[in-house]
């Protein structure tokens, strides 16, 4: 059976993912890049070239595609949603959803003529290590979950690689500084873990020379009454991630590319390796679902949403 290519355009070069998702574009035949837009000019010649595509200079010129891939500033979510109207079938876009909650609500509008065709990129939730976690959870494993820390970060402030990406350095372009960027994945989880989320306190940690933070920790409670912890970072070394899930009748961790529990005598116990999460693993996701492939569930706008909403609480509280 052979598969019709997917026509795809990419809006907004701005976000470090693009580089995942050029990769994932440039590995599969099966799937055509038409056109790239981006507000750096020379990074969007350069993803144009590698994919064969058009460079295009107004958003506006996207015509008829099955995916508009938006890996822009957040502050440009918006305004690109607008100019593509009607004119792709399926959107994957970057997170955070908006700048703020606010901004959120108005994009999560016009995602809505989408359906179940938009996709936002919190990636962690498609990780099949993740998803074992939860799955365990939900059938009672290790009893009523009573306590949840999640760590998560890498070390772009430490080796410098978000010198690159300089939208990282501007809340007016990306909505929100390290501890946002990094925390939405984290409240993403938590809340598919243990329900939706009450911010308690947060507190942010800079650095000289930045206007943004880079990273944070935060307390939250869940409706289900487990006390969350979270801590984000984008200067730290070690695993990328880091949960730790406390039941009544036992606990399980997910470090890295591990899952495993502590067993009666405290000792760690491996139940599985697995692959660590990539960026690129939400475009995936959605490009097997247009395809009619198996494909795992990914965030939508109302995610997003609430993923906002409740960044901008702890921004309250770190005030």
């Amino acid at each position: 059976m052979t598969v019709k290519p997917l026509n795809i355009a990419i809006m907004g070069c701005e976000h470090c993912h693009i580089r995942g998702n050029t990769a994932l574009l440039a590995s599969q035949p099966d799937l055509n890049v038409v056109g790239v837009w981006g507000r750096d000019s020379a990074y969007a010649a350069s993803v144009a070239q590698r994919l064969d595509a058009a460079q295009w200079q107004n958003p506006d010129e996207l015509s008829g595609v099955d995916l508009a891939l938006i890996t822009s500033d957040t502050r440009d979510h918006k305004m690109l949603l607008e100019a593509i109207s009607g004119k792709a079938r399926a959107v994957h876009m970057d997170k955070p959803l908006g700048l703020n909650a606010a901004d959120a609500r108005d994009v999560a509008k016009l995602a809505a003529r989408y359906g179940e065709l938009f996709a936002v990129g919190f990636f962690l939730r498609i990780n099949p290590l993740f998803a074992d976690m939860r799955a365990r959870i939900g059938a009672g494993e290790i009893g009523r979950l009573r306590h949840l820390s999640i760590t998560f970060g890498h070390t772009g402030r430490l080796d410098g690689w978000l010198d690159d990406w300089p939208a990282f350095d501007e809340s007016l372009r990306m909505g929100y500084g390290a501890f946002g960027d990094l925390a939405a994945h984290t409240i993403d989880a938590a809340t598919l873990l243990c329900g939706i989320l009450t911010p308690e306190a947060c507190l942010l940690e800079t650095r000289g020379g930045l206007g943004v933070d880079v990273g944070g920790a935060a307390i939250a409670s869940s409706e289900g009454g487990t006390l969350v912890r979270l801590l984000a970072s984008a200067q730290m070394s070690g695993p990328r991630l880091d949960i730790r899930a406390d039941g009544e009748a036992g606990s399980l961790w997910m470090r890295g590319r591990t899952l495993g529990r502590y067993t009666p005598e405290g000792e760690t116990e491996v139940l599985r390796e697995g692959a660590w999460s990539q960026a690129s693993d939400g475009p995936a996701a959605l490009i097997a679902k247009l395809q009619g492939k198996p494909y795992v569930p990914f965030a939508t706008a109302a995610d997003g949403q609430y993923v906002n909403d409740v960044l901008d609480k702890f921004m309250e509280l770190a005030r």
